[in-house]
């Protein structure tokens, strides 16, 4: 806890001494007292000690109380100034007032009512730091709320939205309700990076776009995803606003040293933004060189639940690989159909769309190449009949269960294969492309079954492995810490520092220290 002063100052040294001396301060929160008898000697203390609040006489030869109160105010501006005037000049009164002194008083003063006001001061003073603080806190926690909101968000886990809206749109650009548009952008880094390196060079990215206040975005989130960084926009992008939104990416790449491409995709409400996330990685796949690229330019439609009915419910259990229930769900639909006396070319469409779209989604986020190569044959021609939308369905499940099963075969033990390519190539910065061509898989799948095997993202695991690595060799070795950070593959500094801090809770140098290994 800080300690707070209280200066006094009056052209005569015994009315500074009877309040400086004659009233208990302690009692109140004041740790030191200082005195002076003009404003210059008032101006040297304020220059040299902490001081929070001034009890300042008016009439004072030279120099007088109010243009103490005038320096204050530009220099000092928190400072509380307290009034001391044995006049009720109302030109006095509006000086002051136009200064911003605390309060206004005519001696003589009583040394209980000088104490109370004092004390009032420095009551207000404390509150206002702690909210300071508190702001500060909630300001550094932020990106960290967003990140978990449109987490959340993608995840379909929207109960957490009411509860965390009012304080993140405070800072953030995000939607007021579930109906307002968003368009997400995708930020690709470049193949050269490594997966910390890209991990950090993003992070870099969403902190400056996000402090840049007066970009186009305004309070722009985003979270780093599948090793890319995921942008949400709360409006719809044309293509003058990708060209200005591009150029600030540019300058925001260029700060963080690192090239980007930019993918964005289809507007959507919140209850659609899943599946437009989907497809703006479908769209991502053909950037090839462009440095951006509109989803919209591939004439793709928009989506909803509308329009892919069959989307929110049945991607999981493609995904998880739950053939029963899968089938028991499409024959049951399949039944329904064929009961009716008639089945609009309308809905067949949307129930074809919607089936295509799940599948094609769960191919993807379990990199079945041959599925994908399968799904990207097929022509979303209008179905004539339900007994030909039923022959469709069949067939596309029994090949996509078939290449299920063969991907399946090769899932074991793939944490243990990362942690042993990890362990044995640690000092180096690899990207996620070297891991999968190691372990003979498609980089996003390696990244899909990884988070289903163990629960937390791959990047995240390695940034574990790395930071554990680096807390055994300080418990074992005298190594400098400059040393450690590059032996386990921490080229950057203040990262490392910041990675074992958030694990830890001590800095690298704090730890060592700790231990004994100085």
């Amino acid at each position: 806890m800080r300690e707070y002063g209280l200066l006094v100052v009056d052209d005569e040294i015994f009315a500074v001494r009877g309040i400086t001396e004659g009233i208990r301060w302690k009692d109140v929160g004041f740790d030191h007292i200082y005195g002076a008898c003009s404003v210059q000697e008032a101006i040297e203390i304020m220059n040299t000690r902490q001081v929070d609040v001034v009890i300042t006489d008016i009439e004072m030869p030279k120099e007088n109380g109010l243009d103490l109160l005038a320096w204050i105010s530009e220099h000092y501006p928190f400072v509380r100034v307290l009034m001391l005037t044995a006049y009720a000049r109302f030109d006095y009164a509006a000086q002051a007032l136009h200064y911003r002194a605390a309060d206004y008083i005519l001696k003589p003063a009583a040394h209980d009512d000088l104490k109370k006001i004092a004390a009032k001061c420095l009551e207000q003073i404390r509150r206002e730091e702690k909210e300071a603080q508190e702001a500060k806190k909630l300001r550094a926690a932020l990106p960290l709320l967003a990140e978990k909101f449109w987490t959340d968000i993608l995840e379909g886990r929207k109960s957490a939205y009411p509860k965390r809206i009012q304080k993140l749109r405070q800072y953030f650009s995000l939607p007021a309700t579930a109906q307002d548009l968003v368009t997400p952008v995708l930020l690709i880094p470049g193949n050269h990076t490594g997966m910390m390196e890209a991990e950090q060079k993003c992070r870099e990215v969403l902190e400056y776009l996000w402090e840049d206040a007066g970009g186009m975005l305004g309070g722009v989130s985003g979270i780093f995803y599948e090793e890319m960084l995921l942008l949400f926009v709360c409006r719809k992008l044309d293509v003058q606003d990708g060209t200005a939104l591009m150029e600030e990416l540019q300058r925001a790449g260029k700060q963080a040293g690192i090239k980007l491409q930019m993918c964005v995709g289809i507007c959507a409400c919140l209850d659609e933004l899943p599946a437009a996330c989907e497809s703006l990685l479908f769209c991502s796949e053909t950037i090839g060189e462009r440095s951006g690229l509109f989803c919209s330019e591939r004439g793709e439609e928009k989506l909803s639940p509308e329009k892919y009915p069959l989307v929110v419910d049945w991607i999981p259990l493609l995904e998880s690989g739950k053939r029963e229930e899968f089938s028991r769900r499409l024959e049951e639909l399949l039944q329904e159909l064929s009961g009716r006396e008639r089945v609009g070319r309308n809905e067949l469409q949307e129930i074809y769309s919607g089936l295509w779209y799940s599948f094609t989604a769960a191919a993807r986020r379990n990199a079945m190449p041959e599925m994908m190569r399968i799904m990207s044959r097929q022509d979303r021609r209008d179905s004539r009949s339900v007994r030909e939308l039923a022959g469709w369905c069949r067939q596309i499940r029994d090949e996509y269960f078939r290449e299920f099963e063969k991907n399946e075969k090769k899932n074991s033990t793939v944490a243990e294969k990362v942690e042993r390519y990890v362990m044995e190539h640690i000092s180096e910065d690899f990207k996620r492309e070297d891991i999968a061509n190691a372990l003979y898989f498609n980089p996003s799948y390696l990244s899909h079954i990884f988070k289903q095997e163990k629960g937390i993202s791959l990047n995240r695991f390695i940034n574990q492995l790395r930071i554990q690595e680096a807390k055994r060799l300080f418990d074992t070795t005298n190594l400098p810490v400059g040393n450690v950070a590059m032996d386990t593959g921490y080229y950057n500094f203040s990262y490392f520092s910041k990675q074992f801090k958030e694990m830890y809770h001590v800095t690298p140098s704090e730890y060592k220290k700790m231990v004994g290994n100085v």
